[in-house]
């Protein structure tokens, strides 16, 4: 061999030598004797004397570099593994720290002649944890898909074939119709007969928006609350995210309240119309009274264009706003002739106790207040409180100038009716002062409307 092939070999080696230092894994070698230790980088020399204290040196066999008889064990046997099979890669998980290596045994040849053994390590516990964190976070999301009450489930945007599903949706449609939904299925697969048109059109919507929300019944009895996301991955792939919230109890509920609703409407209605026939048996004119009152009262409240929860408390308050004028006398309610001052009072009484008989049923507040409120006047010369302006309540103030039209377009012991041209002076001259301007306009309105009202 000449100088420069010596001179070549040297560089060759020193590369080598270079490459393998320069790596920040454990790399070295053993003979096929007793694999005593042939070389090895300074990584490895590092590591054995801060973890084991020991100083490598060449020759070092696994009994005098190992802790005990396992370790020993495990890598003669790797070493003669890759003497009889050849190269050969394994996952290691060092006892003296947290990692985990990939070690890579190659048997060494020189002329086709065995010499030893080379291995080398590659640290890879931060890709191993990553994995693991993936594995967990995927666990963890694929047990609150899989055990959601709701039906999730995830299409293919292009062809509406199942990506993923949960427990839920798929029991539900090998209960409804037989089928075991797997992977791959057409959507069309599961859909009962005569909605494919209607599911290609929310398909079509959510193309437009990328997102889309509907009730519907998905089997017979089985109704949801729908939405539907498209959503863009990052491969690009387009997928359909559907989440259906099963409604069917909550409906059928609704279905019960709404009955039972109906049933506790129709007994309040029963129960007023029976409060107010009672003061029949003592004096008919009150009861007639006050069902033209609330006949008045309703046609005003349209007419103002007020909402159905003001218009169905005036429909109560109108029928037993005079209930109270039980506790007066029939001699005195229907009294020829002017009353005393005694009287008038006890007449004027029929307020209160039309107020305490309403505060033992559990009325809206504004059912009572109007029943209490119905004589005040806007300049606070009414009663039973002589209260003023906006202290009033509207329904009161609809009550009052209902109640007072009424009275005017109906006979008395005392006088003949008055008629509406009267009773529309009446609400003119006071419109403002004694009476709310708009209840007066509406009123003014409804008569002129229906000059057959009385």
């Amino acid at each position: 061999m000449s100088k420069n092939d010596v001179d070549n070999n040297s560089i060759i080696l020193e590369r080598y030598h270079a490459l393998i230092e320069s790596t920040n894994s454990m790399v070295w070698s053993v003979n096929i004797d007793d694999f005593g230790l042939v070389t090895f980088n300074s990584h490895m020399k590092d590591y054995y004397k801060k973890t084991l204290n020991i100083d490598l040196v060449e020759g070092l066999r696994p009994d005098q570099m190992l802790p005990n008889q396992d370790l020993i064990n495990y890598w003669l046997n790797n070493y003669r593994k890759a003497i009889v099979e050849g190269p050969f890669t394994v996952e290691y998980s060092m006892s003296t720290s947290q990692k985990t290596l990939l070690i890579s045994f190659y048997p060494m040849k020189v002329d086709n002649v065995l010499i030893g053994i080379s291995v080398f390590t590659q640290d890879i516990s931060d890709f191993k944890n990553a994995i693991n964190q993936a594995k967990n976070e995927s666990l963890k999301y694929k047990l609150l898909f899989d055990n959601v009450h709701d039906y999730v489930c995830i299409l293919d945007a292009n062809t509406h074939k199942f990506l993923h599903f949960n427990d839920n949706c798929k029991q539900t449609i090998q209960n409804y119709n037989g089928i075991v939904l797997e992977i791959g299925d057409d959507f069309n697969r599961i859909l009962r007969d005569g909605t494919s048109s209607l599911w290609d059109d929310i398909f079509k919507n959510l193309s437009k928006d990328s997102s889309y929300k509907t009730k519907l019944e998905l089997y017979p009895n089985i109704y949801l609350n729908l939405e539907l996301k498209l959503l863009k991955l990052s491969n690009e792939e387009e997928v359909i995210y559907l989440i259906g919230q099963d409604i069917s109890s909550i409906l059928e509920y609704e279905k019960k309240l709404e009955l039972s609703n109906l049933s506790l409407t129709k007994l309040l209605k029963q129960s007023i119309n029976a409060i107010s026939k009672i003061s029949e048996f003592k004096d008919p004119y009150t009861s007639n009274h006050q069902i033209k009152v609330q006949k008045l009262s309703i046609l005003i409240a349209e007419k103002m264009n007020l909402n159905e929860e003001i218009i169905k408390n005036l429909s109560i308050g109108a029928l037993i706003f005079d209930i109270g004028k039980l506790y007066v006398a029939s001699d005195i309610l229907n009294k020829p002739t002017t009353l005393s001052e005694l009287e008038f009072k006890l007449i004027k009484s029929h307020v209160d106790s039309s107020h305490l008989i309403a505060n033992e049923i559990d009325f809206p507040l504004s059912v009572k207040q109007m029943i209490l409120q119905h004589h005040e006047r806007l300049d606070g010369s009414g009663y039973p409180n002589h209260l003023k302006s906006d202290e009033i309540i509207l329904e009161s103030r609809i009550l009052g100038v209902a109640d007072v039209v009424v009275a005017m377009n109906s006979y008395r012991p005392y006088r003949e009716s008055l008629g509406i041209d009267s009773s529309i002076e009446e609400l003119v001259q006071n419109k403002g002062t004694k009476y709310d301007s708009a209840v007066v306009d509406a009123c003014i309105s409804v008569l002129n409307e229906n000059p057959d009202l009385f």
